[in-house]
């Protein structure tokens, strides 16, 4: 009885031990941990030399895009801007600090479409992030 209780126990450790050098592996060569513990604590010695012989997988690095390509506030002041109303009609040109109004008052939000001179087409306000933070800084205080 306890022979079989420490022959169990002693497989059981074999087993995560094979496992835990599968996951180990499977981070350095770029491929899924969990799916090769898994093969590893069932095919043991079979699985690593598989995982050995794979050739790293390489991630892809998007690159960030540098903070100076972000519009200066000067330039995003001076602008002409349009904007499209709740009957999608197509108002403009006013400034910013006449944007800034209409987006006090609500008649623009978030989700309203907005167009200038910069702009290759309309979009939608909170997808200019530098515009949308200096509206709701000049509207919060």
């Amino acid at each position: 009885m306890i022979m079989g209780l420490i022959s169990f126990f002693a497989s059981f450790v074999i087993i995560c031990l094979w496992g835990f050098i599968g996951h180990k592996l499977a981070i350095e060569r770029g491929r899924n941990p969990n799916l090769w513990c898994v093969l590893a604590c069932v095919f043991n010695l079979i699985a690593i030399l598989i995982l050995v012989m794979m050739k790293k997988k390489e991630r892809i690095k998007v690159p960030l895009s540098p903070l100076s390509e972000a519009k200066p506030l000067a330039e995003i002041v001076q602008e002409n801007w349009y904007f499209l109303n709740t009957q999608q009609e197509r108002l403009g040109p006013i400034s910013f600090s006449e944007l800034k109004e209409h987006f006090e008052k609500g008649a623009l939000t978030n989700k309203t479409f907005v167009w200038n001179e910069t702009y290759t087409d309309w979009k939608k306000l909170e997808e200019d992030i530098v515009t949308i933070k200096e509206l709701e800084k000049k509207a919060n205080s």
